[in-house]
């Protein structure tokens, strides 16, 4: 698998498909467009590429870096543990390379920007492992090293970390915050989103 990334003007994008990442290239509205950059899958049997999402700024060349979950990948030999790959935007060289920590946990199921939640000024993220523990699990990792910061785990058979996404400064208290979803809590799927 791999992951391609195309510029976002008017002449790449389709009406309703207005996604700078993609799984498969983007046909325009007035013929094809080039891909900026293909990152190929470390781990063929991963599911590269399964969450995407940009990084801001990881290691201060003053370009957006990206984000890219292989929940299914084998870091270590662990089976299906998953990755979480921080690449640099300017070259698509491996910036971090976050394994997961138990068999079968999917970590990397879900990746998203953290904001600055440890306060180095450089932006951390935060990544789900929707199956660890029968629960579900996610965890911020700093944005500088990849060093675990903060580990929350779900409720019961919740799925927790399905989602997860950077909220901005909701308290006021000058760092990042995010959201986590669980959509399996409950009964009938009735899911909840923790902040």
């Amino acid at each position: 698998m791999k992951i391609q990334l195309f510029p976002s003007v008017p002449s790449c994008l389709r009406p309703l498909a207005l996604l700078s990442l993609s799984l498969a290239p983007l046909a325009a509205v007035q013929g094809q467009c080039e891909e900026v950059r293909e990152i190929e899958s470390p781990d063929p049997y991963g599911w590269f590429g399964l969450s995407v999402s940009g990084a801001g700024d990881l290691n201060g060349d003053g370009l957006s870096d990206l984000l890219v979950g292989a929940p299914y990948a084998s870091p270590g030999g662990i089976p299906e543990a998953g990755v979480v790959f921080a690449f640099s935007g300017a070259d698509g060289s491996v910036l971090l390379a976050i394994p997961g920590l138990s068999f079968g946990e999917g970590f990397g199921r879900s990746v998203a920007p953290a904001g600055d939640v440890d306060g180095d000024a450089v932006p951390d993220l935060i990544a789900g492992a929707a199956y660890a523990s029968s629960k579900g699990r996610a965890s911020v990792h700093s944005g500088a090293s990849g060093a675990l910061l903060l580990s929350f785990l779900g409720k019961k058979r919740s799925d927790f970390g399905w989602s997860v996404a950077g909220a901005g400064d909701v308290n006021g208290d000058g760092r990042g915050d995010f959201l986590v979803g669980a959509p399996y809590f409950g009964v009938g799927g009735k899911g909840f989103a923790s902040l």
